[in-house]
């Protein structure tokens, strides 16, 4: 989920296993050489979720050991939670929706194409609703993850 903080437990969990830590919205940034807004804007989300999922794939071929940050809605789209699985262990970052408000609050919402046009104040009730449309896709990660636990003990959890 957007703030759920995929890219910063991402980089920890690199971090503590000597791998590469790779943003798949940063990526995809790179190779159109524009932001994900901007494609949003110009290509919409079906355009968008062909890139990211083409993206997801080749990334996936083309490095050795690492950790991505995907966005929220990777997993939906494309069977590309099926394919996360096969090429290695997911872990969805089970956030509650109270701290995806107040972490989203602290952000530039303009920039987050599926939040954008979101009122600060009414930030709960989509929120909730892209959960609900998203969690059975997350549920099929390898773990599900809290937070309430140090980055450290994934390792173990996951037999890394």
């Amino acid at each position: 989920m957007p703030g759920s903080g995929k890219s910063t437990f991402g980089e920890q969990l690199a971090q503590e296993l000597g791998y590469l830590f790779l943003d798949l919205d940063d990526e995809i940034e790179k190779q159109q050489k524009t932001t994900i807004k901007d494609i949003f804007e110009r290509s919409g989300e079906h355009e968008f979720r062909q890139m990211e999922s083409q993206c997801l794939k080749e990334l996936s071929f083309s490095k050795d050991s690492f950790v991505m940050s995907c966005g929220g809605g990777t997993p939906c789209f494309n069977d590309n939670m099926g394919f996360i699985k096969r090429q290695g262990y997911s872990v969805f970052l089970n956030t509650p929706v109270d701290s995806l408000v107040e972490r989203l609050k602290k952000t530039e919402l303009s920039m987050r194409p599926l939040v954008s046009k979101m009122v600060e104040s009414d930030l709960r009730k989509p929120l909730e609703d892209q959960l609900k449309n998203r969690l059975p896709f997350y549920q099929l990660a390898d773990l599900q993850w809290d937070q309430t636990q140090p980055v450290e003990d994934i390792i173990n959890i996951l037999d890394i």
